[in-house]
């Protein structure tokens, strides 16, 4: 129990230190472990938000090259059902 509760400390501190991680799963198989990668995946990414992040920075670096910067703000938005463009601190965001 104690390892389990350190191994999920240090994923939320991976993501609240502003590392995105790409979680997929292998299998839906009950027993079947969560995959944490840093490597590009087709799965969402996990963005914690750090101070001065905007949408507009975050779609720059991380948005797909052949989508505009504004669809890419849209899709975050929507993939996270956020009504405004304002992000908090600490903010947990799913990247589409």
């Amino acid at each position: 129990m104690i390892q389990f509760a350190a191994i999920l400390l240090l994923i939320v501190l991976g993501i609240c230190s502003g590392v995105m991680l790409h979680v997929s799963a292998m299998n839906d198989q009950p027993s079947a472990a969560k995959q944490v990668s840093t490597e590009p995946e087709s799965s969402p990414a996990l963005y914690c938000v750090s101070p001065g992040d905007t949408l507009w920075a975050i779609a720059v670096q991380y948005g797909p090259d052949e989508i505009s910067v504004k669809q890419y703000i849209r899709m975050i938005m929507e993939h996270n059902d956020l009504t405004s463009a304002n992000l908090q601190v600490g903010q947990v965001i799913r990247l589409p």
